[in-house]
């Protein structure tokens, strides 16, 4: 390696005893964005680098351009250095700052300080990426993670598999005033969220602020429209403690009258499906976006609306049916036209008005009545109706595999030649089975009528 001009012949010798790289490779290492030793800066350093060697270029260029042809390429490589010390100096504490201030020393005045510019700017841009830490020897960022804080440690019976607790981002839906479906709320719900931990389903909503967040994303559970009467207790019980705990005592004692009234209203089991279920998803909506004092009298009012709504829709559909059941019937048996009778009058004991035609082609078919739904058109073994005419739930349902008629509260098995002898002295007349067949109305369950009768309110009523 030569030696610079300026030192006497002898070549630059670094704190470790180490020959220094020459003007010319110190150059090429700071426009690579390297340090004197041939590693990496950190990132921010080398932009900015790389930011200064161009305005500096920049400049030459602009001297050349305003007519100073003295300015060459390797302007800032003719560095001059002082000889050696005649006597031991103390090694730099930096030896990189060294190399930097060694290259600086070349450039003009004016070169220095656009460089100084352009690398404080660099820093300016930077400050919130170098707030966060970078590590001199890799070139991607480490964020940092958040630790979560540590709970104080409870008296939990874990041989009985005890939920305690609610799931943080639960909580934190309450908090933000979201709408929770009653459904996250069931005990295996609970169950699932705290076993998903930190892997919990989360959506991207925007606050009134404007702000993103991610929040729990409830379409990943279970519907609440699918609750029946008995796990919606389970899982209103549960939202009034879960919100004691979020919310406070006043939110936890509204919601708790809210329950109340439902499980209190004797209609409550009946009417689950068909009213209760979305009174209560509605009123609960409502509150969130709208908070409301609780009063029984608007409540009642809300269901017997609801219930009002319900049965019109009933009819409508019923009328529908019976529409399109006689449109079918007509088209299955189209009328017959007989020409017309003389108008003089029959003669004695000959068929009156009647053609060739028996009896019993002028006897009416009886249409079949479902002793499953109280409708007529079809029999209990086509029948897909949950409800009867009224709004009730069906007593009964047609077993495909047994070909019978089964009672879905109690399980028994209905006597059908039973329920359709149309006399009540025939009731004890079925005397062609087991006594595991019951003789009881396929409708309601009664031993003291048959379901086509009308003492039976299931045909009409329910």
């Amino acid at each position: 390696m030569s030696a610079p001009s300026g030192t006497g012949g002898h070549p630059i010798l670094s704190p470790d005893g180490q020959p220094s790289p020459t003007p010319q490779v110190l150059e090429n290492y700071l426009i690579r964005g390297l340090k004197p030793d041939g590693s990496k800066y950190p990132r921010p350093m080398r932009e900015g680098m790389k930011m200064a060697i161009g305005a500096r270029n920049n400049i030459r260029q602009v001297r050349r351009d305003a007519g100073n042809m003295d300015v060459s390429e390797d302007e800032a490589d003719i560095i001059e250095l002082t000889p050696p010390p005649s006597r031991a100096t103390t090694p730099a504490a930096n030896p990189d700052a060294a190399a930097i201030a060694l290259i600086m020393a070349g450039l003009s005045p004016t070169s220095r300080k656009e460089m100084a510019k352009e690398y404080m700017r660099s820093l300016n841009s930077n400050n919130r990426r170098r707030s966060r830490g970078w590590d001199s020897d890799s070139e991607d960022e480490t964020p940092m993670t958040k630790r979560r804080k540590l709970e104080t440690e409870l008296d939990i019976d874990i041989a009985m598999d005890e939920i305690v607790g609610w799931h943080p981002r639960l909580k934190e839906l309450l908090n933000y005033g979201e709408y929770a479906p009653v459904s996250l709320f069931l005990n295996d719900t609970r169950r699932q969220m705290l076993a998903q931990n930190n892997n919990v389903y989360l959506r991207t909503s925007v606050g009134e602020d404007g702000k993103k967040r991610q929040m729990l994303d409830v379409s990943k559970y279970r519907d609440e429209t699918s609750l029946t009467s008995e796990e919606w207790r389970e899982a209103i019980e549960n939202a009034v403690a879960c919100t004691l705990e979020v919310l406070g005592e006043e939110r936890a004692n509204r919601l708790d009258k809210h329950r109340l009234w439902f499980v209190g209203h004797p209609k409550f089991a009946r009417d689950w499906e068909s009213v209760f279920r979305d009174m209560d998803i509605q009123l609960r909506n409502f509150y969130v976006w709208k908070p409301f004092t609780f009063n029984a009298e608007q409540y009642q009012k809300k269901y017997e609306h609801l219930r009002a709504e319900f049965n019109n829709s009933v009819c409508t559909n019923t009328a529908n049916e019976m529409r399109t059941l006689r449109l079918n019937l007509g088209a299955q048996h189209p009328p017959s036209f007989q020409p017309v009778a003389s108008s003089s009058r029959p003669y004695a004991g000959s068929p009156s008005g009647s053609g060739n035609r028996s009896f019993r082609d002028q006897t009416p078919k009886r249409v079949p009545l479902c002793l499953v739904c109280a409708r007529s058109g079809h029999r209990a073994s086509d029948c897909s109706f949950h409800h009867f005419p009224g709004g009730g739930a069906i007593y009964a349902r047609w077993v495909h595999t047994d070909r019978r008629l089964v009672s879905i509260k109690t399980g028994d098995i209905i006597c059908t030649a039973w329920n359709t002898v149309g006399n009540r002295t025939q009731y004890s007349s079925c005397n062609k089975h087991g006594p595991e067949i019951k003789h009881i109305c396929s409708f309601c369950g009664s031993v003291n009528h048959i379901s086509i009768t009308k003492d039976c309110p299931g045909s009409t009523r329910l």
